[in-house]
């Protein structure tokens, strides 16, 4: 009895989270933000980006991170994230699998970094984790392959947030 008592609410607390993960999502929708979209900068604005050029995605499948307690003596959130990356190079996706844990640590940074946002603000978290790790990511293939040039990556979009 106890048992299916406690299933009971455990199936009652994750409907409740998908819900508010939801309606977060349905607000940053009806917001109006446009996913993170990659600054031009000289070499980028100096390609004329044709209609008719591929759009190729390297993609981080989901991953879990689990975020310190917060002050209010709550255990550990786990907040899980997937994201996929927009380019018209497909050279990019090849390299961006190779630097893929790389990059992965590099996020897992910056979501323990943004524990209090991911937190407190569902629908600026998940505006936030693409508009920053696009940055991020560039910075990266930058670094491992000057040839790509400053952005290879013109656009990220958040795939999966699940915060619990």
């Amino acid at each position: 009895m106890k048992r299916s008592i406690a299933l009971i609410a455990v199936g009652a607390l994750f409907v409740l989270a998908l819900i508010g993960d939801g309606a977060a999502v349905a607000l940053w929708l009806r917001s109006g933000q446009q996913p993170a979209v990659a600054k031009k900068d000289k070499h980028t604005a100096s390609k004329k980006a044709s209609t008719n050029e591929p759009l190729y995605f390297a993609s981080i499948k989901n991953f879990v991170v689990s975020l310190p307690a917060n002050s209010n003596g709550d255990g550990p959130t786990y907040v899980q994230i997937g994201l996929s990356f927009a380019t018209h190079d497909k050279k990019a996706v090849a390299e961006f699998d190779h630097l893929m844990p790389i990059i992965k640590s590099n996020l897992i940074a910056l979501a323990v970094a943004n524990a209090s946002t991911l937190e407190s603000n569902r629908a600026k978290a998940a505006h936030a984790i693409p508009a920053s790790a696009l940055p991020i990511v560039n910075k990266v293939m930058q670094q491992d392959n000057a040839k790509l040039g400053e952005a290879p990556f013109i656009g990220a979009y958040l795939t999966d947030l699940i915060i619990q």
